[in-house]
Parts: structure tokens; sequence; C-alpha cells
């Protein structure tokens, strides 16, 4: 069972913010403007104004409206330079025409930041609107201020009293600062959101949509939500990221600051990835890369909106576990077997009972289910004490480091929901950082009782283990060290224009990755007399920067066991290739490589992701990478740690562990490999857009590269 770190994040009230993303202006203004303030509640300077006054803001707030002299009751101003007051946070809701002007009286009055709801811009493709959108940006920044927008939802910051936007979801009675951020680029999500969540019992104390993210991008939100007091999670939805490197920083930022992040990312069909020469451009689909990206930084992947809150309720509510051991005590028996698959599937352990607890718990149900899940059995709603007798036993058992009560349906039991509560107030009292998850369908007065005591309620029993299972690899990804590695000075080979296999070979040779030995030679009785120098069984191939999948067209014979036959077998080539209407100039260069034995073929790549930068692949040859696209992927460089990581992560796995006699092989080598290989990157120019190892020979003492590809391939020639 795996030690777990405990939950040691600082409590809502500690900590110093840090806002290295300069988003206070934004989420702590002292002073508000709506400029385009409507009397009309329906228009959309009008709901602004109407959620700003109905949030109860601490500051000022000032109608913008050259056109009333009162607005919704408030003194209104023509003009931002008529405010008589200082403006901090200015939400700007006037047609696309008249934003520029807007803009430039909130720059010259000092104004830290604005908000704008208008429409119109980048997010159109036109050039115009790009240009336009261009403008408001540079006026801004000259200024020093601020801009989320344009085409947003605006936000909201629940402990601060402050709305900034027009969404109708905000204007809801009796708003709870919770402490769960939520970081959207989707306007329409940030206040669906909002309502859907606190529909599930989770209170959002933040919310902020970026929209066309003309300055303020997602990632500076995440950053800044990393390093603010009093926030326990950050909620993602994420349509695109525009800045990958600043993207993966302000995910390892919240890792390291021990705030998970819980990430909805859309957008990522295998209709937007493109293919190209190398398997790993084929297999480097969008969500591929994105998912190593969350995986690297410890990042919780929701693929739904109900698991997105689910478990931004489980992180608001519960302690991360100090092991994986997950003690189940149900009223059901089929339910516990459900919980315990279930368990499995997610990488949980369900450590059976001592021997001593097994007999504990049967002189108290003699029709118990005894082993972990505990069957109760139906005899609790006659006995509503068992469950308090069952679960005081075993809790303090340092196997567990998480509970899940199923209690079923408790009202049609008189008492019966009291018991319940209590024993969440008993095992809070005896065990403060063990994660408790009830499941049942608990009355609003029960469970707000049960949540008082600490314990996270879900009505589906399968989502209180999914939580768990959250809640598990947010403390696994806090305890690891930083995954990426210091860049090595590398001294690389010159890459010709036009790069082939022998090209490829010395290129990952110079980056650490032991290579085959091998020759190049021009003619049959050339590699056949290289061929004589390394060594019998051969391998042969042709070699041209123009072939890069070989055994399709009969470049590749295997085996030859002199130069006889391996002056033959070129010869044969040749012919073979010509019927396949390769030119002379691809067929006179030939490469002989001594054959090889090993126990398994992996594949490793190295990809220019357009938005993330390099991305390096593992996965296992053959029909694992082929058919099943069994691979897994990281942005570069990373540390030898986290290649061991995606060594594990492939479903083929288990294959390279030692079987019925048979050596594992060498996942030390394997795992340096891949390092190295996600070291390249840095050192290469901008015409390279991946580099291939296929196969790389892996063997239970050490790995050779036994083919690689170089792909320079112009984007407009995909």
């Amino acid at each position: 069972m795996n030690q777990l770190t405990a939950d040691t994040r600082p409590a809502p009230e500690q900590g110093a913010a840090q806002d290295a993303s300069g988003l206070d202006a934004l989420l702590d203004p002292g002073s508000l403007a709506v400029i385009g303030a409507s009397d009309d509640p329906n228009r959309i300077g009008g709901l602004v104004l109407k959620l700003a006054l109905g949030a109860r803001f601490d500051g000022p707030v000032y109608p913008v409206n050259p056109n009333r002299p009162r607005v919704q009751g408030l003194a209104a101003f023509g003009d931002i330079r008529k405010v008589p007051g200082h403006v901090d946070l200015a939400v700007i809701a006037v047609p696309s025409a008249h934003v520029k002007a807007a803009v430039e009286g909130c720059a010259a009055e000092g104004v830290r930041g604005v908000v704008i709801l208008s429409a119109g811009f980048g997010e159109t493709g036109l050039d115009a609107d790009r240009a336009a959108q261009d403008e408001i940006v540079a006026i801004a920044r000259a200024a020093g201020m601020r801009l989320l927008g344009p085409n947003c939802a605006g936000l909201a910051n629940f402990r601060a009293g402050l709305v900034a936007s027009f969404h109708p979801a905000f204007h809801t009675p009796g708003n709870r600062a919770g402490r769960i951020a939520l970081a959207s680029q989707s306007g329409a999500f940030g206040g669906l959101a909002h309502h859907s969540a606190a529909l599930m019992g989770l209170d959002l104390g933040t919310i902020i949509t970026t929209g066309n993210e003309a300055d303020v991008r997602i990632d500076e939100a995440i950053s800044h939500f990393a390093t603010t007091p009093g926030i326990r999670a950050i909620l993602a939805y994420v349509e695109g990221i525009r800045d990958g490197a600043g993207f993966a920083a302000a995910l390892e930022q919240a890792r390291q600051a021990r705030r998970p992040v819980v990430m909805v990312k859309v957008g990522e069909s295998e209709a937007g990835s493109r293919a190209a020469a190398s398997h790993t451009g084929a297999l480097a689909a969008g969500h591929r890369v994105s998912d190593g990206l969350c995986r690297q930084h410890g990042v919780i992947r929701a693929q739904s909106l109900e698991e997105l809150f689910s478990l931004g309720y489980a992180f608001d509510r519960s302690p991360l576990p100090e092991n994986d051991g997950v003690l189940i005590v149900t009223a059901s028996g089929g339910i516990g077997v459900l919980l315990s698959d279930e368990a499995a599937r997610r990488g949980l352990q369900v450590p059976p009972l001592s021997e001593e607890a097994r007999a504990a718990i049967k002189s108290m149900v003699p029709n118990a289910g005894v082993h972990n899940p505990v069957d109760v059995t139906g005899q609790v709603f006659s006995d509503p004490d068992l469950f308090a007798k069952v679960i005081g036993r075993l809790v303090d058992e340092p196997a567990f480091g998480s509970l899940v009560l199923q209690t079923g349906i408790t009202s049609s039991v008189p008492g019966f929901a009291d018991r319940i509560a209590a024993i969440a107030a008993d095992v809070r009292r005896r065990r403060p950082d063990l994660p408790m998850h009830f499941t049942g369908h608990y009355s609003a007065d029960l469970r707000a009782k049960l949540e008082a005591a600490g314990a996270a309620c879900f009505a589906e029993p399968v989502h209180a283990v999914r939580a768990i299972a959250a809640l598990r690899d947010a403390a696994v990804a806090f305890a690891r060290p930083p995954s990426s590695a210091p860049v090595p000075a590398l001294s690389l080979p010159a890459i010709p224009q036009a790069p082939a296999e022998g090209d490829a070979l010395a290129l990952v040779a110079a980056a650490g990755l032991p290579v085959a030995a091998h020759r190049v030679a021009t003619g049959a009785e050339a590699i056949a007399q290289a061929a004589e120098q390394l060594g019998f069984p051969v391998a042969l191939k042709v070699h041209s920067p123009e072939i890069a999948h070989k055994s399709d067209v009969g470049g590749v014979r295997l085996k030859l066991a002199n130069a006889a036959e391996v002056q033959a077998a070129a010869a044969q080539m040749r012919a073979t290739l010509h019927s396949h209407g390769i030119d002379e100039e691809n067929t006179k260069e030939f490469l002989a490589m001594r054959m090889e034995s090993g126990l398994a073929e992996a594949i490793l790549g190295l990809q220019r992701d357009p938005v993330l930068g390099w991305a390096v692949m593992f996965g296992l040859g053959g029909i694992m990478t082929e058919a099943l696209g069994d691979v897994t992927f990281r942005t570069g460089p990373i540390t030898v740690a986290e290649a061991h990581r995606m060594i594990r992560e492939i479903r083929a796995f288990p294959l390279l562990l030692p079987q019925r006699g048979q050596p594992g092989v060498d996942l030390d080598a394997l795992a340096q490999a891949i390092a190295n290989l996600s070291q390249l990157g840095a050192a290469l120019g901008p015409d390279i857009r991946s580099v291939e190892v296929n196969p790389l020979l892996l063997r239970a003492d050490g790995v050779l590269a036994l083919d690689a590809l170089i792909d320079r391939t112009p984007d407009d020639q995909d």
C-alpha cells in the first residue's frame, strides 16, 4: 500500500498573497465603474449594474452614462473622466465601436483594470476586428492596466462582494463565498458553473471568464488562484491554450502550492490533429499531449461538468488521504462490490480486515460480510447503532487512509439520521485527517450536519470512491519533485537539409541514446564490405531521405549472413524499389546494421507541438502503437523519474516486467533514453518538426536505437 503525504495545505485564512499575475486589479478593487450603465435591467449595462449593487460591493459604484443624470438610483456621469473619485476597476458594456474610446478614458484616469464584455473583436476572425482588439490591448499595456476580455462574461469575487458580469446566474440571493475558484475561457460556462455548482452543494468563491484573452489568459488566472489565501482548489474549463510555457508554469505553481487543479479540457478531437511523416506526428493529437501535460503537473482531468463540480466539492470538504487504503462499509453487499470494483479500477487499495477485526464484526453482526467491503446487511435498519459499532471498531486501523460509508435511504428509520451524523462527528474527532465520504439520499438537514462534521456527501455511490481517488492522486502529485530537468549542453552533428536515417541515428547518439553499430555506403559492393567490418548477421536498409517507411516499399532485409548475401540483397532491393517508382538517386545508398536481439521494442518520439512546445512520446512498438495508440506524452525536458512514470502509464507496461522465468527489460536504461531524448528539443533548430526512434530495442541490460527519423516537412506540406 502506498504511503501518501498528509494534507498540509494552509488553512483558508493563512498565507500571504503573491499576485504575480497582477490580477488583484481585477479581482480586489476598491471602487467600480460601469461604462454603459443602463436603467433597464434587461440590457447588458443595466444587468451589470444591478448585479454589482446586489452583490453588496463595499466600495463606491459609479454608473457611466452620458444620457442620464441618474441610473438605478445612483448619480451617473457622462464620461469616466468626470467620475469624482478614483476608479480601480471599470466594466465596459458598450458597442464595440465605442470600446476604444472607453479604454482610452480609463487609461487616462489611471484605472487599474478593465473588463470588456463587448463582442465584435478577435473572435470574429476578421482582420479589422483583430486589429481593433490589438489597439485596445496596446492602450491598456501602455497604461499598465490589466484587460479582461473582450467578449467575456466578466468575473465575480464573492469573497469581496464583487460581481462584474452580466450573467443572470450571479443574481442569486444569498451568494456564499466558497473556497473554490473557477477559471473559464467560456463566459456562458462561468455563469452556468455558479448555478450548477450551487445545486450540488459547492459554493464557488471566485469566478473569472477570460473570453478572447487579448491580455489576461487563463493560465494567469490559475497562477493567481494558486497564491491567493483562502482557496482550496481550482476548477478550470479550457478550450485552447495560447501560451504553452505559461500554462505549464501555472499548473506547476499550483502543484507546488498544493492547490489541486481539476480541469475540463475540450476541443481535443482527432479531427484537430495533423499527421506527419513520423508515427509520432500522427499520434500526437492535441488531447494526448495536453493529457500528458496534466499528468506531469498533477492536474485532475474531469470528463464532464458533473465530475468537475463533484471533485471540486470533494477537495473543498475533504483532507487528503495519508495512504491509498479505503475502508468501505455498506448496508448492501451488492453496492459494496460495486464500490470495491471502482476502487480497483482507480488504483485504490481495499485492504482486508485482520482476523481479530473480522471476529469482532461477526460477534456484532453474525451475517455480516467481513472482508472489506464490510456488509452490515439490512439489519442496520432495525439496529441503527450497528454502523457506529462497526466503524468504531475499524476506523483507527492505520491501513485505512479514507472511509466510504454507504447508508442508503435514512429518512424512513426514526433516529437513523442523528446516528449517522454522530458517526461523522466521532470519526472526525478520532481521525481529524481522514477523508470520509458518505453516500445515500440525505435530507438537507442531515447533509448539513454531516458536512459540518467534516464528511462529504454523494448521492451516487461510485462518485464517493471516484472522489477518494482524486484526493489520492493530488496527494501523490504534491509529494513529487518537479518533473522538469535542466537542459544539458549538447554538441550536435550538423543536420543536412534532407536528413536520412544515418543522420538521425547520429543525432540521437549525440543526445545520449545508445545506437546499434552501423555503416553507410554507396553501391552493393561497398555496403557488403562495410557489413564485413560490422560482423554478421546484419540488416540491410535503403538509405534515402525520401523514404521514411522503408519496409513498406521493400527497402529492408534482415539476417543477412555474409558479404555475398548482402551484395545480392542490395541488388535485388534496388530492383524492387525501382518497381515502386523510386528513382536511381534514392536507391544507390545503403545502411548496414548489426543484428541485435532483445526482449521487446519501443517507440520514442520528440514532437514540436505548436503551442505546448517539445513533447516526448513513449509507447511499445507493433500493434500497441499502430492500432491501439497505447502511448503517453510529456512536455520536455523531463527528469528520469518522470520518464519512469511515463513507462508505467501505458497499458502494455506489464509486458516489460519479468514473465515466467524470462527477465524484464532494463527500465532504468529505458527511462534514461526517454529523458535524454526529451532534452534534445532545446538544442534543435526551428525547422525540425520531430525526431523519432523506432524501434528502440529493449534488453535486460540496456537499450539500442535500431532506426531513427528526422521530420523536416514544412507545415504547408502536410
